[in-house]
């Protein structure tokens, strides 16, 4: 399947930039001389996986000052003086590989030197990365796939009950998994008969170790490959890592009727890949998933113009609803009936039990009865966090206004020195975080009355258990439609819940909080919150 084939799915303005792009790169590149990087980080690996895939020859890369990385991708790497010394007034082509980048400082330390620079914008690079990346991954699905299914057409009632085997592949983060539990369970009321096999990531698998509607739950050890631009150029590394586990765990034995991919495609950065390619190389008749055009430089809608004859039922979705929401119109629309539309979660007695111990031993003189909140304090992105500051303000507030409250400040490992600080001295704030494993948070925040945190996995769990929730998110709702980071998305599907936004971008950001650190976030004031607190304490 050629691009230009696809010419329709995507805008003529995003082809135009696209070939004017290339065009001018490979101008650029065919100048004499050898062809160097400026700069020796993500961008650069970028613009190096571009370059190699177009075979043209790297000679290496600049940095402005000395460092004591020498290689980098197996090519040397040097300091503007290192590499004025090299190349004594030979011709040499200079692309600048990072994000504003250095143009006077190059300029002066390159005087009298034969030179041309040329910068790609960022808009256009993602944009040939991604036809890139997917030329090559439709490469190896069409050699490595056992079949592809061409028909997409809507079962009758009688088709489903001979439904034999249904793999659903889930391999993000926690609460998009946890987005995903309303489809699991529609899947098994459609397809009763089914032996239905999920594979998840590792770090989530016991959030389903309980769960009912699966017969075959496998762990799939996700790799950090990076965004999904990074990630175009490790697709041979991932193509090995498929086929090894699907050797390793004999799903080739197996001839599934139907494979699911709840998440949208070839979108997120840890694991998209493996998952289109686990569906693939799988044995299948119809491969469902879809496709979110949310995003302002045509990312996806390239990418769907790329795969949606690889797969069965690829559904391109534009309207705004809730992730869960996507993923059940997939299956209405490949003719599955869905009768409930919430998310859920399933704790055993055991892992009850364990909460009830652990409650127990933290807090002194503890009685079930007791009002606890649950407390998220770090997301996966730093620019997610709100200031620990604010939370411990707020749990000040709180208890101002009531002593019968007992806060549990929950996380990983990552949030253990949040946690620390928002703890220490509060006697009715128990610190958790780094101190249980998945199961165990599930039943402490199932013990809770109310989450209130930041926009990350926990938050979705407390959602999933219907409990009252303040979710605190770092995008405001101004650019809502124009990006997949939105509330109305990754917000609350449960009653009596709030979503707390900042209601504008800082300066330097745009549609999403672009920091590396909390910036639009603390935008969200102690005061804010609490009076959301008071609104739904007693509701």
């Amino acid at each position: 399947m050629s691009f230009d084939s696809n010419i329709s799915e995507i805008s003529k303005k995003q082809f135009d930039i696209l070939e004017d792009e290339k065009e001018r790169l490979c101008e650029f590149c065919e100048k004499e001389g050898e062809l160097f990087l400026y700069g020796a980080g993500t961008i650069g690996e970028r613009i190096l996986n571009l370059i190699t895939d177009l075979k043209i020859d790297v000679s290496g890369f600049i940095v402005t000052n000395p460092s004591i990385k020498k290689y980098y991708h197996a090519l040397p790497v040097y300091s503007l003086n290192e590499f004025r010394d090299k190349i004594k007034n030979k011709d040499v082509k200079v692309i600048l590989a990072f994000e504003n980048a250095n143009i006077d400082k190059f300029r002066q330390a390159m005087p009298n030197q034969n030179y041309h620079l040329y910068k790609i914008s960022e808009n256009a690079l993602n944009l040939m990365l991604v036809e890139s990346g997917c030329k090559n991954l439709i490469s190896i699905l069409r050699k490595d796939s056992h079949s592809f299914p061409t028909n997409n057409k809507k079962m009758v009632e009688s088709e489903k009950q001979k439904i034999e085997n249904v793999l659903i592949v889930r391999l993000d983060a926690l609460g998009d998994l946890v987005c995903s539990t309303a489809l699991i369970r529609e899947v098994r009321r459609n397809c009763p008969h089914a032996n239905i096999v999920m594979i998840t990531n590792n770090k989530n698998i016991n959030l389903l170790k309980n769960c009912p509607y699966i017969d075959d739950l496998i762990g799939y050890e996700s790799q950090n490959d990076g965004d999904l631009y990074s990630a175009f150029g490790k697709i041979k590394r991932i193509e090995e890592r498929v086929l090894e586990f699907i050797k390793l765990k004999k799903i080739l034995e197996t001839e599934f009727d139907f494979i699911f991919l709840p998440r949208a495609l070839l979108t997120g950065a840890v694991g998209c890949i493996d998952e289109v390619m686990l569906a693939a190389f799988c044995k299948h008749k119809e491969c469902i998933t879809h496709i979110i055009d949310l995003d302002t430089y045509g990312i996806e809608k390239m990418c769907y113009a790329f795969l949606s004859n690889i797969f069965s039922g690829v559904i391109f979705q534009t309207e705004k609803k809730h992730e869960t929401e996507y993923q059940l119109e997939v299956l209405e629309k490949s003719g599955f009936i869905v009768q409930e539309r919430k998310n859920e979660l399933w704790l055993s007695e055991l892992d009850r039990f364990e909460a009830m111990k652990l409650l127990s031993k933290s807090i002194p003189n503890y009685n079930s009865i007791d009002k606890m909140i649950a407390i998220g304090v770090v997301g996966s992105m730093q620019a997610q966090n709100w200031d620990v500051k604010n939370f411990r303000k707020l749990i000040k507030m709180i208890n101002e206004h009531s002593d019968k409250y007992i806060f549990l400040i929950l996380g990983g490992d990552d949030a253990k020195d949040a946690a620390h600080y928002i703890s220490e001295g509060i006697e009715n704030c128990i610190n958790f975080a780094g101190k249980t494993n998945l199961s165990q948070v599930v039943s402490l925040i199932n013990c809770c009355m109310m989450y209130i945190g930041v926009d990350t996995g926990l938050s979705h769990v407390a959602d999933a258990l219907e409990k009252k929730r303040i979710t605190l998110f770092r995008f405001p709702n101004d650019k809502e439609g124009k990006t997949s980071f939105w509330v109305k998305r990754w917000g609350t599907q449960s009653l009596n819940s709030v979503n707390i936004h900042p209601s504008l971008n800082l300066e330097g950001c745009y549609m999403d909080c672009q920091k590396k650190y909390p910036h639009c976030i603390n935008q969200i004031l102690p005061e804010a919150v609490y009076e959301q607190f008071i609104m739904i304490e007693n509701k």
